[in-house]
């Protein structure tokens, strides 16, 4: 398959990156998810010794 036919040109770059950079921001989520699962995970192998 040729890939070159879904390049974009610098064109349609610029666009997207506009489109991309337009006011889109995600809040950190800071203590969350993997940070307690991986704390967990810390205590559990110490645990071991």
């Amino acid at each position: 398959m040729n890939k070159k036919m879904f390049k974009k040109t610098p064109e349609e770059l610029q666009e997207y990156f506009k489109f991309k950079r337009h006011g889109y921001s995600v809040p950190p989520k800071k203590g969350k998810g993997s940070f307690k699962r991986k704390n967990k995970h810390i205590k559990k192998v110490n645990k071991d010794d």
